[in-house]
């Protein structure tokens, strides 16, 4: 593969809405988007805990060209100081142009999420 046509992103986001909706429309709650004329490709998605005791978290995958949303966590439980991986070890999720992942929580919790992106220029998708 041509190494000039990528890029390599690593983001964290604090968490700070508690619905997709505010998590949408503030963009606080905007964890990564895929920029026009590349694919990117998720290869680490990491949720760690703060909170002293076990709260709920959301992660949202955005699919742009078909405007619609799809929960690829679901207020699964964390316990206080700890972590989960929801991608990791091979696992990807490809993103198209314009795709976005959003975060929420339940209140109370306190949620840092940190993802890593590979993006492939793809002109013309």
């Amino acid at each position: 593969m041509d190494l000039s046509t990528l890029k390599y992103i690593t983001k964290g986001l604090e968490v700070a809405d508690e619905s997709l909706a505010n998590a949408k429309s503030s963009n606080t709650g905007l964890l990564y988007q895929c920029p026009t004329n590349f694919t990117g490709r998720v290869t680490f998605l990491h949720i760690s805990s703060g909170a002293s005791s076990t709260k709920k978290i959301s992660v949202n995958f955005n699919d742009s060209s078909a405007s619609s949303d799809h929960l690829l966590l679901d207020e699964h439980s964390v316990a206080g100081h700890t972590e989960y991986d929801l991608i990791s070890g091979g696992s990807v999720l490809y993103l198209d142009p314009g795709d976005a992942v959003h975060c929420f929580k339940e209140s109370g919790g306190d949620f840092h999420i940190t993802i890593s992106v590979e993006e492939i220029y793809t002109p013309g998708i």
